[in-house]
């Protein structure tokens, strides 16, 4: 299993701290700290192992990869035998989900229909990395975003079937 974790290149990393005022005001104490959920790296290889079962099962090789709400993968997995390409397809469809925050068929039938005016999808044809076609899925905590998980091997349909069983693993393990 391959896990690759994010990191900022120290440039970035230098503009986000130059970008902040030296004398902000600290934030106002609130009855709750702030918090955010992501998806652990052990959530992680759990679903991606729960979705390379279910494609063993159906004698499909896939690539399987789990981003954080951003599409920076967590981790990953290309099963033997999977194409290379299937891996950068699965890395963004899922990098769809997360940022749109919604299954990747949802994109995709939002563009195929021709977005009936609203306008509101059409980052999806515009923005690098997107992969606006069924197979992958977001992860939630509550009503938040924390991720999402995407197949890239089989049909679309079988795809997003995979990554269904990686997120059954998640939440019935």
């Amino acid at each position: 299993m391959v896990r690759i974790l994010p990191a900022l290149p120290l440039a970035l990393s230098l503009l986000m701290a130059a970008a902040v005022p030296m004398s902000a005001p600290a934030a106002a104490a609130s009855a709750e700290p702030l918090s955010r959920q992501a998806v652990s790296v052990l959530q992680a290889e759990t679903m991606i192992d729960g979705a390379v079962a279910e494609a063993k099962s159906r004698g499909i090789e896939v690539s399987i990869v789990v981003v954080d709400s951003h599409g920076a993968i967590v981790a990953a997995h290309r099963m033997d035998g999977s194409g290379p390409a299937y891996f950068e397809i699965a890395r963004r469809k899922a990098l769809t989900s997360a940022v749109f925050r919604a299954p990747s068929s949802t994109i995709e039938n939002n563009v195929v229909n021709g977005l009936q005016g609203s306008g509101s999808f059409w980052g999806a044809m515009v923005l690098d990395d997107i992969m606006p076609r069924q197979g992958a899925l977001p992860l939630k905590a509550g009503a938040e975003t924390i991720g999402a998980i995407g197949v890239s091997g089989a049909t679309p349909d079988v795809d997003e079937l995979i990554a269904q069983a990686g997120i059954d693993a998640l939440t019935q393990g």
